[in-house]
């Protein structure tokens, strides 16, 4: 079963657009990662890229950092250090200045494709 955990600490849209890939964004470039996180004692997370479209621009080194503008809630914190192993799905969808619907549409696909990305084979 994947887990949903709550944020305490979220970083806004700004925060997270000063990582887009800048060849991505000159090029006007939409893509998607998805990260998989375990909880720090801090409880902020520990991220790594499980995929990212397109490949090579930089999308998922983008999200990673981003990523640790997030800190989980005391409750989910505690949550995912019982159940070792468990990660956290993190998805973010990177969008140009000017996006085509149906690009918007393919992203949006991707995303739901990689619902279990982060689940073990027994939570599955």
């Amino acid at each position: 079963m994947m887990f949903v955990p709550s944020w305490e600490v979220q970083p806004s849209a700004a925060e997270i657009i000063r990582h887009y890939p800048a060849h991505a964004l000159h090029q006007n470039i939409s893509g998607i990662a998805v990260l998989c996180c375990a909880p720090n004692s801090d409880r902020s997370v520990a991220c790594t890229v499980n995929s990212e479209y397109p490949a090579g621009e930089g999308f998922g080194d983008a999200s990673v950092q981003a990523s640790h503008g997030y800190r989980l809630a005391r409750q989910s914190h505690d949550d995912l250090v019982e159940r070792p192993g468990t990660q956290v799905r993190l998805s973010m969808l990177w969008t140009g200045a000017v996006i085509m619907p149906a690009t918007l549409d393919d992203l949006r696909r991707r995303d739901g494709e990689t619902m279990e990305a982060c689940l073990t084979p027994a939570q599955r």
